[in-house]
């Protein structure tokens, strides 16, 4: 990226002097992938000169790599006969992507440039939310007959192979198109020819249904170290398949919008530095008036027991720790549960077992941490107040370490996202107990009122 950079400059001083033959030479070298972060760091008519030098082949592999907004505002540039050709030729999933992502007139103005083949593989797609595995499938697989000879097997793959996305692993349909089987081409390059494709295919395949969403599609990839899970409707029928590298995409996906709802930072919507800042503000304010009301709950709940603080004011020194001490031991059990429910370590039945290994957790932690805050209450104050600090957080960071364990599992168990269990989140809620019961242990051992 750091030669990119380097060259931006030089790339700009030849678009300027309208040098295309120069231009050519200067970007044949990069993978398109290259190419595409290129076009980032350039304004839309210097993408479009730069666009307009490369060979075919690398104008379709650029078009697939460029992020959307780009994708969209360099297409528009593009007369009709090339905008059929890179709608023609792209990978189906990318065209379903950048299809949802354009305004729909433009979508009803680009559809009819498309081969009947490519509308039907395009309605398919986008027929399915983009979340789920029928949004991120891609139709580019190799399938075969279970009644083909090894021999007709790979004379038909010979012919198809170009237009698919791997031939790795080869689907195995019956005439109705339902998933019977799949064979590796190592087992079919090296069975006799005259065998049939039925009798070497492994009956046991590992498939996902189109409607389930996309991160159970990579636990499934990652549990079964596939290289592509086929894809198939209700029926058993084979629509598609996921490949790994549209797994890394969704794990990427996922991982950025669990951090974003963990900092309680609104949703993912676009590069960093390329969103306003009034659209940033506007994303993290809406979590940050929920956590505002929370924190008044907190102060609410102290001005409630002001009577208490009035008679022993020593106990206003320990709140801060309190509040640290309960918000953090809450955040760490729920995101050690937030992390096991996304990988598949703790499912909605473990809840009673989270319960108790927290609340066990909660007391071991509690105490260490009672031990060293009781020892600086008998510092400034008397065993009396020592002892009220060692149960008030001992019993404070019990109950916000199981809260933290267990509200991620409950909001999974309600069809919501666990991560909306936010860090903030679950320090306001551990605040809020912790306080009542620092309060309430305090009124009982030191007799207050």
């Amino acid at each position: 990226m750091k030669v990119m950079k380097v060259l931006i400059p030089d790339l700009k001083e030849i678009i300027v002097a309208g040098r295309p033959d120069d231009l050519k030479e200067a970007v044949s070298e990069f993978f398109p992938v290259d190419i595409a972060e290129i076009f980032e760091e350039l304004d839309p008519g210097e993408q479009f000169s730069v666009f307009s030098v490369l060979d075919e082949w690398q104008k379709v592999a650029v078009f697939d790599e460029l992020e959307e907004g780009i994708r969209y505002s360099l297409l528009k540039k593009l007369p009709a006969s090339d905008q059929s050709f890179l709608l023609n030729t792209m990978s189906p999933d990318e065209r379903a992507d950048f299809f949802e992502e354009i305004p729909e007139e433009e979508a009803d103005r680009l559809f009819p440039l498309m081969k009947e083949e490519e509308q039907k593989d395009t309605k398919l797609l986008t027929a399915y939310p983009p979340t789920t595995a029928g949004g991120r499938m891609t139709t580019e697989y190799a399938s075969l007959l279970e009644d083909l000879t090894v021999a007709e097997a790979i004379d038909y793959l010979r012919k198809t192979a170009p237009d698919k996305e791997t031939i790795y692993t080869i689907y195995v349909i019956s005439e109705k198109g339902t998933l019977i089987g799949i064979v590796s081409l190592k087992d079919l390059i090296l069975a006799p020819s005259h065998r049939l494709i039925e009798e070497i295919m492994d009956e046991k395949v590992i498939s996902v249904k189109a409607e389930i969403d996309q991160e159970e599609v990579a636990s499934v990839i990652r549990k079964y170290d596939l290289l592509a899970v086929p894809v198939t409707d209700a029926y058993g029928k084979l629509i598609g398949i996921i490949t790994v590298d549209d797994i890394m995409d969704i794990i990427r996906e996922e991982n950025t919008e669990d951090f974003y709802r963990l900092s309680a930072a609104g949703r993912y919507i676009g590069k960093y530095l390329e969103i306003s800042n009034v659209t940033h503000g506007r994303q993290r304010i809406q979590w940050l008036i929920i956590l505002l009301f929370a924190n008044l709950a907190s102060g609410f709940i102290i001005h409630s027991y002001q009577g208490i603080l009035q008679a022993a004011v020593i106990l206003t020194s320990f709140i801060p720790v309190l509040m640290g001490a309960s918000g953090n031991s809450g955040n760490q059990s729920s995101t050690t549960i937030v992390r096991g429910l996304a990988i598949g370590e703790v499912t909605i039945r473990d809840f009673l077992r989270v319960f108790r290994k927290e609340l066990c957790i909660g007391v071991l932690v509690g105490a260490g941490m009672g031990v060293i805050a009781s020892g600086w209450a008998f510092f400034i104050g008397d065993v009396t107040l020592a002892i009220t600090v060692f149960f008030g957080i001992v019993t404070a960071i019990t109950v916000a370490t199981t809260i933290g364990g267990i509200l991620p599992i409950i909001t999974k168990k309600l069809g919501f996202d666990p991560a909306l269990m936010s860090g903030p989140f679950i320090a306001s809620t551990a605040d809020i107990f912790s306080l009542i019961i620092f309060f309430n242990v305090a009124r009982l051992f030191l007799n207050l009122h």
